[in-house]
């Protein structure tokens, strides 16, 4: 695993600046053992997608996913419904373990004002969409964002993405606690 981490800030830089190609967001969320970076590809009205990349220095394990989604707004609500595969290798405390499942769920957006929102959203992989040495995938989020720019934007919130092993050993917690983050629309 050590080996591969060598080749993360590679891949990061990559996916960075290359956003004009593959994305039309750019999305980099900070916590204290966390960084993860998503790319949104170009999205119309109706429907969008997401890739995305976690790495948790804690438990020396990153996660890869991407997300086919269904998009809609009712007065200041938006949202999407979707679902999403994932592909996870850990090694660290929680032990040796990866792989793979569907992940199902979506997220809404609250428009508070013209400059603040505020976001949540929930996924979820039970036992029969989750394989090899998952059980479950779990994940649930809430945040504030403000629009600094017209194309950019900041957020705090909390996250919780927890990977159930399927000998019982503890959760892996890809992600669990307050992070900061940073989004770039490149339209």
């Amino acid at each position: 695993m050590k080996k591969s981490l060598g080749l993360l800030p590679l891949v990061v830089s990559a996916l960075a600046i290359s956003p004009v190609v593959l994305a039309n967001d750019l999305t980099l969320r900070l916590s204290d053992e966390v960084v993860s970076v998503y790319l949104d590809p170009v999205a119309t009205a109706t429907n969008s997608a997401q890739l995305g990349l976690i790495y948790n220095d804690e438990e020396d394990g990153f996660m890869l996913s991407g997300g086919l989604f269904a998009n809609g707004q009712r007065d200041a609500f938006s949202g999407r419904l979707g679902g999403k595969v994932y592909y996870a290798d850990n090694d660290g405390k929680s032990g040796n373990n990866s792989g793979y499942g569907l992940a199902l769920g979506g997220d809404v957006n609250y428009q508070l004002m013209p400059d603040l929102s505020l976001s949540a959203g929930a996924f979820f992989a039970p036992n029969v969409l989750a394989f090899s040495d998952y059980d479950h995938y779990k994940e649930v989020f809430i945040r504030a964002n403000y629009q600094v720019f017209e194309t950019a934007s900041v957020g705090f919130g909390y996250s919780t993405l927890r990977l159930e092993p399927e000998d019982g050993r503890k959760d892996i917690k890809m992600e669990d606690g307050l992070f900061v983050e940073m989004r770039l629309q490149f339209r």
